[in-house]
Parts: C-alpha cells; structure tokens; sequence
C-alpha cells in the first residue's frame, strides 16, 4: 500500500459514514479510479448502496454490490461495495482496486492489492480507541499514514 488516510468524522452513526464515503467515491470516480468500499455487515454495504444511488441529484456513480452469490463474477462497474461478513462466507477474492475505503475500523486481514486505503473513523470513543491501535501499527509497518480530522 502506496498510502493510507484516516478520516476522522464528524458524528458517529454509519449515514455519517455514507455521506463522506460517498463523496470520497464520486471524486475517485471522476478521476477514473476503481474502489472498493469495505463495510462490516452485509445490512451497512445495503445502506451504502442505497446512499450512492441517493446522495447526489444531478451525479451518478455506478456500482455493484459483491455478495456471496455474485462474488469472483465479472462487474462492468469499477466501484465495489463489499462486506467482511460476504468475505467471510465466500472463498471467493476481490479483485486490486486502486482506492480501499473502510467504513469500519478493522482492517482485511488479507487486502486487495491498492495504491490508497482510506479508513473513515466515527466519533466515538471505541472506534478511536480502535483507530489509534490501527494508526501504530500502519506507522510500525513503515506506510505512510496523513490524518484528516472533520470533527471540527
């Protein structure tokens, strides 16, 4: 991995999440990069869904959604939306992306080949606990590692 930024967000709920996930894909999509979008639980990777399709009125991003019955298939679409829970269940891999976006604070433990990852953080005090223990040991392996605090 060429980077990781961690983005730290304003508010705590996974929409708040969405919102900023979503931007971060529009604006990787216009540069014609392709993204994988990592969630915890299949219903998150839903809900991400559905924010891409609803957050923008006049932009569209299209995207699939890998689940255990389509994973390892052929996607015109170069904007993944993918659950551990789904990689977990399957054998099968995700394909290299150029950006990963974590919308949770626990990393692959086997990742897709990436030049960025992007480690979105919610406000509270688990998920930063869990963000600094993250941040050392990105830090310990030698990556270069930039901050972004929205909080403000």
């Amino acid at each position: 991995m060429e980077q990781s930024d961690v983005y730290l967000i304003n508010g705590s709920a996974f929409a708040d999440l969405s919102k900023v996930a979503c931007k971060l894909t529009e604006k990787a999509y216009k540069q014609e990069m392709s993204v994988c979008l990592i969630t915890n639980q299949n219903y998150e990777a839903t809900a991400l869904d559905d924010a891409l399709w609803a957050f923008d009125e006049v932009s569209f991003v299209p995207h699939h959604i890998v689940t255990s019955a389509n994973a390892g298939a052929p996607s015109e679409s170069t904007i993944s939306i993918v659950s551990k829970e789904t990689l977990n269940s399957s054998s099968a891999a995700l394909g290299d992306h150029d950006i990963l976006i974590y919308l949770q604070t626990d990393l692959l433990e086997t990742e897709p080949a990436a030049k960025r990852r992007l480690i979105l953080i919610p406000n509270d005090p688990v998920s930063l606990s869990k963000a600094r223990t993250t941040y050392k040991a990105l830090k310990q392996r030698g990556e270069k590692v930039d901050t972004h605090d929205m909080r403000r």
